[in-house]
């Protein structure tokens, strides 16, 4: 396995409960999660990245010149192309369009928000339904000239001339006849129809395609597009919404489990990341870290199995919920949604999410292991604006972490910092000890502006959301479905 980019000691997770940073693993408590501005701190972020892969590009390329000398080719490094520890320092011509666009904005030099819908929100780059293809093959094969091979199309059974014809089904093949009996030649269809279902290449290469949407109707999507993301936002929100309180707790529940599926990884893991595996292995959900997690659980499943059948992912899926929750709460950011992440059952490396007790230097150790800066870390724990604890203290289950839990607001910030507390609310250790520490205390002063730690915290869940998606090169800008 290729060096890591960050040479951090993983921290171990001290006290019986763990969560994320300052979380206990609370029934509607709020995941730290984050997303940056393209011109906050990304700058500090993108030069630490640059710094370290500085530092290690000779050790990998002695390892890639062993490898190459060894097999003769780089197949072994071909896989470090979509790891999300690599994109920043990859060479373009290594990278699709969509590893270009993902790379800017993990370097700080495209913004991770998504656009308004209806203001200039791109259109879908999905493949479309096929209902729309066929429309459009459709449309093609009519303008396509009706004459070119009417006389072929008497040549007896043999007339194989195309070579993509083979998918087409033999049950739709009389279909295209009434287009080729225009001419006198086609008293000989008897033979035409009851031959191979190569003989329905009567017209162009291109026609034959408009006769395969039945067969493609009945296959099971690889991948939703970008419509039926927009079906899923619009089925998802009035569950985020809590009347005139603001957030759910379905919706501080979503943004925790996106938090918990993709944190539960870091550079040198072989896997976990936003894989889906926190509900698709039950081993995960049952860790202690998860315990309250239930209720988003049951109702992503319940959703999971909606829309599958459309090509909705789990992975995909939990970090969706997690972006649509994020905004649904008053002030909160809109990410960027890219879809296309592997499903991913094996359970999780355990003791990779943090602990709701541990101090300020384990924290940032291990956050730095994941590829986040201290910065990033005190943008992402200020998600507990909206979350609430029930297991860090059981004597005051249900406390908020500030006193406006339904509005993403800068309240935890400020009121974390403060003496005392604010009456009915319950400040995590880890939160506190953030909020002091030497080399953090400063950037937890700047995120007391709304627009600073929006911009924060749009960049740093974007990055959450791609942990250990190893396929990001082929991923699909889905933006326009966020509300």
């Amino acid at each position: 396995m290729h060096a890591s980019l960050f040479v951090a000691a993983l921290a171990a997770a001290a006290g019986p409960v763990s969560a994320w940073p300052g979380m206990a693993p609370g029934g509607s408590g709020a995941a730290a999660h984050a997303h940056h501005h393209a011109r906050f701190h990304n700058s500090d972020m993108y030069k630490e990245i640059v710094r370290a892969a500085e530092a290690d590009s000779q050790e990998k390329a002695a390892v890639e010149a062993r490898h190459v000398g060894e097999s003769g080719d780089h197949h072994e490094h071909e896989r470090s192309i979509d790891l999300l520890g690599d994109l920043l320092h990859l060479a373009d011509d290594r990278l699709s369009d969509v590893g270009k666009t993902i790379k800017l904005i993990l370097s700080g030099k495209l913004s991770p928000h998504a656009p308004h819908r209806g203001h200039g929100a791109p259109p879908p780059s999905h493949p479309q339904p096929t209902t729309t293809a066929k429309a459009k093959t459709t449309a093609k094969t009519t303008s396509t000239k009706k004459t070119t091979s009417t006389k072929k199309t008497t040549s007896t059974k043999k007339t194989t001339s195309t070579k993509k014809t083979t998918s087409t089904s033999t049950k739709k093949t009389t279909t295209t006849t009434p287009k080729t009996t225009s001419t006198k030649k086609t008293t000989s269809t008897k033979k035409t129809t009851t031959t191979t279902p190569k003989t329905t290449s009567t017209s162009t290469k291109k026609t034959t395609t408009s006769t395969s949407t039945k067969t493609t109707a009945t296959a099971a999507p690889t991948q939703a597009s970008c419509s039926v993301w927009k079906q899923v936002a619009n089925a998802i929100v009035p569950t985020f919404r809590d009347g005139n309180n603001g957030c759910s707790a379905l919706a501080r529940g979503a943004i925790r489990l996106g938090f918990h599926d993709a944190g539960a990884w870091n550079t040198t893991a072989a896997w976990g990341g936003a894989d889906g595996s926190i509900l698709l292995n039950p081993s995960e959900l049952a860790r202690s870290e998860n315990n309250g997690l239930g209720p988003i659980a049951n109702q992503t499943i319940a959703w999971y199995n909606q829309w599958k059948s459309q090509g909705v992912g789990m992975a995909d899926l939990i970090q969706f919920s997690a972006i649509v929750a994020t905004v649904t709460c008053p002030l909160g950011p809109r990410i960027k949604f890219y879809a296309g992440r592997p499903d991913d059952s094996r359970a999780a490396i355990d003791g990779l999410l943090p602990s709701a007790f541990d101090t300020a230097p384990n924290l940032i150790a291990l956050f730095q292991a994941k590829s986040f800066s201290a910065a990033d870390l005190v943008a992402l724990v200020g998600a507990h604006s909206t979350s609430e604890q029930f297991f860090a203290d059981p004597a005051l289950a249900g406390e908020p972490q500030d006193s406006t839990p339904g509005v993403w607001d800068t309240k935890f910030y400020a009121e974390t910092t403060q003496n005392t507390a604010p009456k009915g609310v319950y400040r995590f250790p880890s939160d506190v000890a953030l909020s002091k520490y030497s080399t953090t205390s400063g950037t937890w002063q700047r995120m007391n502006n709304q627009g600073a730690w929006n911009g924060a915290y749009a960049n740093a869940y974007f990055r959450m959301s791609l942990l250990g998606v190893n396929n990001i090169n082929s991923l699909v800008d889905c933006s326009s479905a966020i509300p």
